[in-house]
């Protein structure tokens, strides 16, 4: 609750953090989309296949 109180009576400081949280999120999206997705075959853990 806290946060939530400080996040409304600190808009500024909330869209910094909304901004970074979307670019973050669109940064793992790229990634994701690079990498094949998830019926690529690579499922991440280093084996290869």
């Amino acid at each position: 609750e806290n946060a939530k109180t400080f996040l409304r009576d600190n808009p500024d400081t909330a869209n910094e953090i909304e901004l970074a949280l979307r670019q973050n999120a669109g940064l793992i999206a790229d990634r994701f989309l690079q990498n094949g997705g998830p019926d690529s075959g690579d499922d991440g853990d280093g084996d290869e296949g």
